[in-house]
């Protein structure tokens, strides 16, 4: 017979791979997106923005009262890499919820005025913006941080050094990427041309 701790344990590892899926998926989306050289492609990309966004707070949700379950049942607030695992995901789940979300926003408004053709300097600043790169780049990373902790159980020491690891991996990674887009890919005389006369059209 399956007892209750191993069937909240099963869900909350679901929910942990769901949310290794939907971060994957957005890292795709964003380099996509990135590497675009129309608007077109760009909307393309951006699509599954939304959706991901939803499945993403239901993974999340998954694992939190999964993980809560867990905490007030069988283990309690006395343990070090519990206690800060739980405070990483909260923190990290709000901040990178807030930045992307007004990020979303943003280039939402920029697609919804850009109307078709060769992706606009503006709109490939925002394409390139460090700031979504940095906080998708440090969740996924603090992820993994967390996933240690939980397998390893450490002390407070232990698990402090783990988070400083993880936080030095993710900026290492992040400053690497956001490099990478700094030279996203030029645009040819062709693009160059139909961004000047729809930027003419525009003005009339």
């Amino acid at each position: 017979m399956i007892d209750w701790y191993h069937l909240v344990l099963f869900l909350h590892i679901l929910g942990v791979l769901g949310l290794f899926m939907g971060v994957a998926v957005q890292l795709i989306s964003m380099q996509g997106a990135r590497r675009a050289q129309s608007v077109e492609a760009v909307r393309l990309w951006s699509s599954v923005l939304r959706p991901l966004g939803r499945f993403m707070l239901l993974t999340s949700l998954l694992i939190l009262f999964a993980g809560l379950a867990m905490l007030l049942e069988a283990w309690g607030w006395s343990q070090a890499w519990l206690d800060i695992s739980l405070v990483l995901f909260l923190l990290t789940g709000l901040v990178t919820s807030r930045v992307n979300s007004a990020h979303g926003r943003r280039l939402g408004s920029q697609l919804a005025r850009a109307g078709a053709g060769p992706v606009s300097p503006e709109l490939r600043q925002l394409l390139t913006h460090p700031l979504p790169w940095t906080t998708t780049i440090t969740t996924s990373t603090l992820a993994v941080g967390i996933v240690f902790l939980m397998v390893m159980k450490p002390d407070w020491i232990g698990s402090l050094l783990t988070v400083a690891v993880a936080v030095l991996i993710s900026a290492a990674i992040s400053g690497l990427v956001i490099r990478q887009g700094g030279t996203g890919p030029a645009m040819t005389p062709q693009d160059q041309e139909s961004l000047s006369a729809s930027q003419t059209a525009n003005r009339r």
